[in-house]
């Protein structure tokens, strides 16, 4: 079952990557941009989470990202950590 959820992980990594250099006009871009100005408020406010595919996505960047200096959420560190991992080509 891990290598089934780490699969998965990886995959939304990739998604998520695409996502962001995707261009604006995009249904897509426009709900993940919703999803996340909805995230940052929510942390801003100090309210609850809402358990969205953005705070799934930040959590599972930034827990991959612990303890190797990849304080910066970008796509170059995502892939660059997916390379880390397991050698792969994004």
């Amino acid at each position: 079952m891990g290598e089934t959820r780490s699969r998965r992980d990886e995959m939304r990594l990739r998604y998520w990557a695409k996502l962001v250099r995707m261009g604006d006009e995009r249904i897509a871009k426009i709900i993940y941009k919703t999803s996340r100005r909805r995230l940052e408020h929510e942390e801003a406010a100090n309210l609850p989470l809402t358990m969205t595919w953005c705070k799934y996505t930040k959590r599972l960047i930034d827990r991959a990202s612990s303890g190797r200096g990849l304080a910066n959420r970008s796509c170059t560190k995502a892939e660059n950590l997916l390379q880390d991992q397991k050698g792969i080509e994004v």
